[in-house]
C-alpha cells in the first residue's frame, strides 16, 4: 500500500484526483455488476478480431456488384429504371451510392470495411437506445458504455458468421435499418415521457 501512495503522490494533481476516484469506485460493488457483461466480448475477442480481419479482406458476392453498378450509374447522371434496369427499389441503390461516396474508387475490401464500420455504428446506437437505466445515477455512463461494447460485439459476431456472401446484400441493409427503426420506436416511449 505504501508503494501505491508514493506513486500517487508523484502524479500531477489532476491525475491524483482521478486515481483516487477510480480507487473509490473500484471498491464499490455496484461497479462490478455493471462491468460483468463485458465477460462476453472479452471471451469472444480473439475470435472476433480474426473474423473481422478475414471479413474485411473478403470479396463481395452475388447481387452486390449489380447494385454497385446501378449506384455508380446514378452518381454519373444516369436514371435508374430508364437506362439502368434492375428489379429492386431505389433504397439499395441510394445506400450503395452513399458507400461509393465514402470510399470512392475502392476495391471490395474497402467496401467491406465501410460496411463493417456502418454496421458497428448502428449496433452501438441500437444498444445505447435499449440499455436499461442504471439503478445508481453515477453509473449510467458505465452501463451504456458496457452494453455498447457488448451489443457491438454481438452484432459483429452475427454479421461475420451468419452468411458471408449475404452480408453486403440488400437484405442485410434492410435488417439493419429495420432493427434501428424498431428500436427508435421502442425508445421513443421513454423519451416522450
Amino acid at each position: 500500500m505504501g508503494k501505491t501512495r508514493a506513486l500517487v503522490a508523484r502524479l500531477p494533481l489532476r491525475l491524483r484526483g482521478a486515481a483516487g476516484a477510480l480507487g473509490r469506485l473500484s471498491r464499490d460493488r455496484s461497479i462490478w455488476r455493471e462491468l460483468a457483461p463485458l465477460a462476453l466480448p472479452l471471451a469472444m475477442a480473439l475470435w472476433l478480431r480474426q473474423a473481422v480481419a478475414d471479413f474485411a479482406h473478403g470479396h463481395v458476392f452475388r447481387d452486390t456488384n449489380m447494385f454497385d453498378y446501378a449506384a455508380w450509374c446514378m452518381l454519373h447522371g444516369e436514371r435508374i429504371y430508364d437506362r439502368v434496369a434492375t428489379p429492386d427499389g431505389p433504397l439499395v441503390y441510394i445506400l450503395h451510392a452513399a458507400l461509393q461516396l465514402v470510399a470512392p474508387g475502392s476495391d471490395d475490401s474497402a467496401y467491406r470495411r465501410v460496411d463493417l464500420v456502418c454496421e458497428t455504428l448502428v449496433a452501438i446506437t441500437i444498444t445505447l437506445l435499449v440499455t436499461p437505466r442504471a439503478p445508481v445515477q453515477r453509473l449510467v455512463w458505465l452501463r451504456r458504455a458496457t452494453w455498447a461494447v457488448v451489443g457491438g460485439s454481438l452484432w459483429l459476431a452475427k454479421m461475420v458468421e451468419f452468411d458471408f456472401p449475404a452480408s453486403t446484400q440488400r437484405e442485410s441493409f434492410y435488417v439493419t435499418l429495420g432493427m434501428l427503426g424498431l428500436v427508435l420506436v421502442y425508445a421513443s416511449a421513454d423519451f416522450s415521457r
